[in-house]
C-alpha cells in the first residue's frame, strides 16, 4: 500500500467515530476484492472515495443507521473498467440495412441499399457496414450507388473504421463539390483522368467526412447516442471511458455538460486537417477539466491504416499483394513535426499505430527529438501497437511508450494469416507485458469488456502472446487508468481511491472461456453512488440508498 494512503486509512479508521464523520456511506461486504489482501472482503466508501478495505468485521464495525451495506454473497468485487479508447460518432437518423456476415460482397450491398431505398424516404439516410471484399475491391464508387439509390444519402463504411464510399447525393450533403481541391495534407481520389471524386475516401478524407456527417445529426440524436452508450456501459461494470469524438472536442464537451451521464468520460481530441489543432503548438488550456466526471486532454494522430484493407505500414510487405508495403498517413517533416510538440507538450499524445515501419518511423523521430529518458514521463501512447516486433521493444521500454490494445483485433486470424503470412509474429501482448510496457485495454469496438478479456486471455490470432485474465482485468483498470495519467485516483481497490466499482455476475477469473461473453455488471458504483443496480444483491438502509 502506498504511504500516503496507508496514512488516510489510519486516519479514517481512528475518526470513525468522530463527531460521525467518518461513517460510511456505503459498504460492500463478504466478497472478494480483486487485487486485495486475501484476508480483505469488505469496502467501506463515503462520498466518493474508498475509505476502507479489510476483514469483513472491522468494516461492518464502521457502519452508522444509514449506511447502505450490500451482501456480495461472495462474489468478485473489481475495479470498475476503465475502456481506454472509444469512437464516437453520432449521425443523423437512417435505415443500417442487413447484409450477411462482416465481409458482404460488393453484389449484396447494393441490393440490399436498393431494397432499402424502395421503402425509405427520398433524402432519408442509408448506411451499410461492409468489411474487406469491398474496401479493398478498386472498382465500388458512387457511381455504382447511384445507379441503386439516386435519391437517397448513401453511406458504406468499413467496420474496421479505414474505408468508406458515398453516393453523389450523399457526397453533396457533406459539402463537397464534383472536382473537390485537394491540399498539402488532403488528397481525394478521383476517376481515372478526370478531376471527379469517385466518392471513395479513406484515412483523414475519410474522417474528414465523418465529421461532417455528425455535424448533421440533430442535439436529440446526439444526446440519445450519449445516454445509449453510458447505458450500455454501466451494465457491463464500465465506469470510465476515454472516448475520441468525431465531432469537435469542444461540442463533445458541452454535450457531455448537459447530457450528465453516470460515468467518468475522458474526452480526447481526435486533430483533423483543417481543425487548429492541427497546426497549433500551444497546449490546450488549463482549467478545461470541468469536473471528477469529464475531463479534456489527450491529442491523437493517425500514422497508418490497418492490415484489413493493407493500410497498416508495413517494412516487408503484404504476403498477399507482393510490392505493396502500406503507407503513412503523414510525411516524415510532418511526423517529425508533430513528435516536437508532443515533446514539448504538456498535454498527453496518441498515435494509432499498427504496421511495424509506422512504429519504426515514430520510435526513430521520438529519439531523434529528445533523450529517451525523458519521453517517459509523456507517457505517449500507441495505440493499437500490433508492430512493436522483438527489434523494437527495447525502444518502447527506454521510451516510456503506453500500449493501449484492443483484444477483439485478435479474432482475425484469417486476415492475419493472408496479410503477413501464416508464420508472422505479429500483434504481441505478452511481450510487452514482459518487457515491463504498460498496458491498457480499450475496446475499439464491442463495447463488452468481459468479450475482450476474453479475446485477450486466448489470442486466436498468437496463442503465445495471451496474457491472463488477471493481467487482462488488470489493464483494463489500473493500466487504463496510468494511460490517462489517473492512476493515483482510480483503478484499484484502494482506500483513497474513487469508489468506482463493477460486481460481475459471474467470477471471470474461473468461469470457462465460452462463458465470459455473457456475464454482465449486477451492481456499478460510480463515486460510490450506484448507476446500476439489478436487483441481485441484497442490501440493508434501502431506503437511504441513493439513486442515480
Amino acid at each position: 500500500m502506498r504511504p500516503m494512503i496507508r496514512i488516510l486509512l489510519i486516519c479514517v479508521l481512528a475518526c470513525s467515530g468522530c463527531y460521525g464523520q467518518a461513517v460510511p456511506d456505503v459498504m460492500l461486504v463478504h466478497g472478494r476484492l480483486f487485487g486485495a489482501d486475501a484476508s480483505a472482503h469488505a469496502i467501506a466508501i463515503r462520498g466518493d472515495r474508498i475509505v476502507a478495505i479489510g476483514p469483513d468485521d472491522s468494516i461492518l464495525k464502521m457502519a452508522g443507521p444509514a449506511t447502505v451495506v450490500y451482501d456480495l454473497a461472495g462474489r468478485a468485487v473489481l475495479p470498475g473498467f476503465n475502456d481506454a479508447h472509444v469512437h464516437w460518432m453520432p449521425a443523423p437518423a437512417g435505415v443500417e440495412v442487413r447484409l450477411s456476415g462482416m465481409d458482404p460482397k460488393w453484389r449484396e450491398v447494393l441490393s440490399a441499399i436498393e431494397a432499402a431505398a424502395a421503402k425509405s424516404p427520398r433524402g432519408s439516410w442509408i448506411y451499410a457496414t461492409v468489411g474487406a471484399s469491398v474496401v479493398t475491391d478498386p472498382t465500388p464508387s458512387r457511381k455504382s450507388l447511384d445507379q441503386v439509390a439516386p435519391e437517397h444519402l448513401v453511406w458504406v463504411v468499413c467496420w474496421s473504421g479505414h474505408g468508406l464510399i458515398v453516393n453523389t447525393a450523399a457526397l453533396h450533403k457533406l459539402g463537397l463539390s464534383e472536382d473537390e481541391v485537394d491540399t498539402d495534407d488532403l488528397h481525394y481520389e478521383r476517376f481515372p483522368g478526370t478531376k471527379q471524386l469517385s466518392g471513395r475516401f479513406t484515412e483523414y478524407e475519410q474522417w474528414i467526412q465523418s465529421r461532417r456527417l455528425s455535424s448533421l445529426a440533430t442535439r436529440e440524436e446526439k444526446m440519445k447516442s450519449l445516454h445509449g452508450m453510458s447505458g450500455e456501459a454501466v451494465r457491463f461494470g464500465i465506469t470510465s471511458m476515454q472516448v475520441m469524438p468525431s465531432t469537435t472536442v469542444d461540442e463533445f464537451v458541452a454535450l457531455l455538460k448537459e447530457a450528465q451521464l453516470p460515468i467518468r468520460v475522458r474526452a480526447m481530441d481526435f486533430t483533423l486537417p483543417g481543425t487548429p489543432s492541427w497546426t497549433a503548438d500551444s497546449d490546450r488550456k488549463s482549467g478545461d477539466n470541468f469536473s471528477s466526471m469529464v475531463r479534456v486532454s489527450g491529442l491523437k494522430w493517425i500514422l497508418d491504416g490497418t492490415p484489413l484493407e493493407r493500410g497498416a505500414a508495413l517494412r516487408t510487405g503484404y504476403a498477399d499483394k507482393p510490392g505493396w508495403e502500406g503507407q503513412l498517413n503523414l510525411s516524415s517533416s510532418k511526423l517529425e513535426s508533430v513528435v516536437r510538440r508532443a515533446w514539448s507538450s504538456n498535454d498527453q499524445t496518441l498515435f494509432h499505430v499498427v504496421g511495424d515501419r509506422a512504429t519504426a518511423e515514430l520510435f526513430k523521430a521520438m529519439e531523434k527529438t529528445g533523450p529517451e529518458n525523458g519521453w517517459k514521463p509523456k507517457r505517449i501512447r500507441v495505440e493499437h501497437g500490433e508492430g512493436i516486433m522483438a527489434d523494437l521493444l527495447p525502444h518502447a521500454v527506454k521510451l516510456g511508450i503506453v500500449v493501449v490494445q484492443n483484444p477483439t483485433h485478435f479474432s482475425m486470424r484469417d486476415v492475419t494469416v493472408a496479410r503477413y503470412g501464416a508464420s508472422a509474429k505479429v500483434q504481441p501482448f505478452r511481450s510487452l507485458a514482459l518487457a515491463g510496457i504498460p498496458i491498457a485495454i480499450g475496446s475499439d469496438g464491442p463495447m463488452n469488456p468481459y468479450l475482450n478479456i476474453m479475446f485477450a486471455s486466448i489470442h486466436p490470432d498468437n496463442p503465445d502472446e495471451a496474457i491472463t485474465r488477471a493481467q487482462a482485468i488488470a489493464a483494463y483498470t489500473g493500466g487504463s487508468a496510468y494511460a490517462e495519467f489517473a492512476d493515483t485516483e482510480k483503478g484499484t481497490l484502494d482506500g483513497g481511491q474513487l469508489a468506482d466499482i463493477a460486481v460481475p455476475s459471474n467470477d471471470i477469473t474461473t468461469i470457462s472461456t465460452d462463458a465470459l461473453p455473457s456475464v454482465h455488471s449486477v451492481l456499478t458504483l460510480v463515486g460510490g453512488r450506484a448507476v446500476y443496480d439489478d436487483g441481485t444483491l441484497k442490501h440493508t438502509y434501502s431506503k437511504t440508498l441513493r439513486k442515480p
